[in-house]
């Protein structure tokens, strides 16, 4: 997904909890858009941002990552972060057995 021309926004949903909001955006080290070398001061927001939706009854975690530089992704914080993401995810829509007696 693109919100401005310049940036790439990832979204990632997770089941609720996966992630903490701080220690997710400290640990990726991404800066907010006004300490970013490159382009206009535009804001101080965090670029790393946690969020509740709920689909079709079911409440989920949103992870949602601005990106404008490849090298903001491609390290292995992001890899690690990825690896986490997925297999949060795939937790959630394996189908449950039933236990049998």
């Amino acid at each position: 997904m693109t919100c401005q021309g310049w940036l790439l926004r990832l979204v990632f949903r997770v089941p609720i909890g996966t992630f903490d909001q701080k220690t997710l955006d400290a640990s990726l080290g991404i800066p907010p858009l006004d300490e970013t070398e490159g382009i206009p001061k535009y804001g101080s927001d965090p670029r790393v941002k946690c969020g509740k939706i709920s689909v079709q009854g079911n409440s989920m975690q949103v992870v949602t990552i601005q990106v404008f530089r490849k090298e903001e992704i491609a390290n292995s914080a992001f890899r690690k972060f990825l690896i986490e993401a997925a297999e949060a995810h795939v937790g959630t829509s394996k189908p449950k057995r039933s236990k049998k007696s």
